[in-house]
């Protein structure tokens, strides 16, 4: 019986492929072959694949579209689901609900929340018979049966040798604009025009108060940790951010008095970060609504007074400080136990149910649903060669196809750290972890932990 096929292209490891992986086999269930390939590899994968149905995270490029026009021709149909869709800041929201992407191309619209909704009906930017709004996919992590995934507490000191005797004061950095303040700049002006985030105001001004809001950041960790020499530190950037000056940190760590209760953690998952964590310091961080879907108090660091990056709504569910000293007086407070304020809690409770829909763990149930439904009444895809897609042929069955072994040594500069041009570590996931989450959520969704039905109406159908 054919098995109508979809291609899944999943963006980062440590922020989208435990749920992408979780999806897929979710979609397998219903009968589906799907494939999980490198986000922006389409131009190679379509022509050789020419799947029934394509999953990505947007459309913002033009070259994408491009791509995706030449094989709708054929019945290929598209589905989009964000793996950003919260608009911390009120520039994105436009960005998110498609007024600057050409929607065209889009069969279905997945998105988080009833603010984008709202954007996309005022804007008009897609048939609201193509939006279905279903919650916040990769939080389904927070909720059983996922959360049995999670790291424990202990084990997780263990890996990075910490004292578990101490509590742990944990910092979340978002600074991805920094890097290119400095250097890559070229490479950062080009992007921002693909994703025409250059029309909400991302350019080199951004990056250079980025950058000194990240140096005011790494100066405060190293301040705290002579200050509290009775705590663990943990200092987890963003994933996309360029790591190069946390190696230098790494090093220093290691040589110094502060060994043995300080982590540099580079490549780990961000709930697991958590999980280990008693006090959060962040900047408007969704890891901080993360935080407060464990109960855990986070303090929004608002420590530079030219900061661009800053959400007061996002701010209310933390205690907000603006200089050093209130910010020893927060954690001294948190570390002897202090309780969350109640208004700062109903604040949270505000946040999440505004930008995540419902938050009960069944999000990604409800986009495997409406997908399920949608191609039901599909038609499968006509698959044609192409003499001019040879040369693509030719690529995918050499870097990509072979669980991109060659394509990583050209990624990878320096293979020990897995670092590419831009600094982040180990982004692109290979086979083996596709291969490992699959062996850790099956048993979850064999075991009748995962159902398809919550009893109610779970996907709003945007009007």
């Amino acid at each position: 019986m054919y098995k109508k096929h979809i291609v899944f292209f999943v963006d980062h490891k440590w922020r989208d492929l435990l749920i992408s992986v979780y999806i897929k086999l979710l979609l397998e269930e219903k009968g589906y072959k799907v494939t999980i390939s490198r986000n922006g590899f389409e131009p190679i994968v379509l022509p050789a694949i020419q799947p029934d149905a394509v999953i990505f995270n947007h459309v913002y490029e033009d070259k994408r579209v491009k791509v995706i026009k030449k094989f709708i021709k054929n019945g290929l149909k598209v589905i989009i689901l964000p793996t950003e869709n919260i608009p911390v800041m009120d520039n994105v929201k436009k960005l998110f609900a498609g007024a600057t992407s050409d929607m065209s191309v889009v069969d279905l619209y997945f998105i988080w929340n009833s603010v984008v909704e709202k954007v996309i009906y005022e804007e008009k930017t897609i048939n609201p018979e193509k939006v279905r709004v279903i919650g916040v996919p990769r939080y389904d992590i927070y909720m059983k049966p996922l959360s049995s995934a999670i790291m424990n507490r202990k084990d997780f000191l263990a890996k990075y040798n910490l004292n578990p005797q101490y509590p742990v004061i944990t910092m979340t950095t978002n600074f991805t604009l920094a890097g290119f303040a400095v250097k890559n700049r070229e490479f950062y002006q080009k992007d921002v025009r693909q994703l025409k985030t250059d029309q909400i105001g991302y350019g080199p001004q951004l990056a250079m108060r980025d950058l000194k809001s990240k140096e005011i950041f790494h100066q405060t960790f190293i301040r705290l940790l002579s200050n509290y020499p009775q705590a663990n530190f943990i200092i987890k950037p963003h994933p996309s951010e360029d790591h190069t000056p946390y190696y230098e940190m790494l090093q220093r760590v290691r040589n110094g008095p502060e060994r043995g209760r300080v982590a540099v953690v580079l490549a780990e998952y961000i709930w697991d970060v958590l999980n280990a964590t008693d006090v959060l310091l962040e900047r408007s961080c969704l890891t901080g609504l993360e935080a407060w879907v464990m109960g855990k108090p986070t303090i929004e660091l608002h420590l530079n007074p030219d900061e661009w990056y800053y959400s007061p709504f996002m701010a209310s569910g933390s205690d907000e400080v603006f200089n050093y000293e209130q910010l020893r007086e927060r954690i001294d407070y948190y570390l002897k136990d202090g309780f969350i304020d109640p208004s700062k809690l109903k604040n949270r409770e505000n946040v999440i149910n505004l930008w995540c829909h419902d938050l009960d763990g069944g999000a990604s149930l409800r986009f495997v649903d409406e997908v399920d439904k949608f191609l039901q009444g599909q038609k499968k895809a006509v698959r044609r060669f192409s003499f001019a897609d040879i040369k693509n042929y030719l690529l995918y069955y050499i870097f990509i196809f072979p669980d991109y072994r060659l394509l990583d040594l050209k990624l990878y500069k320096n293979r020990g750290k897995k670092i590419d041009k831009l600094g982040r570590t180990d982004k692109y996931f290979r086979n083996r972890d596709i291969r490992y989450w699959e062996n850790k959520l099956k048993p979850l969704i064999k075991g009748g932990g995962v159902q398809n039905s919550f009893g109610k109406e779970v996907v709003r159908h945007a009007e």
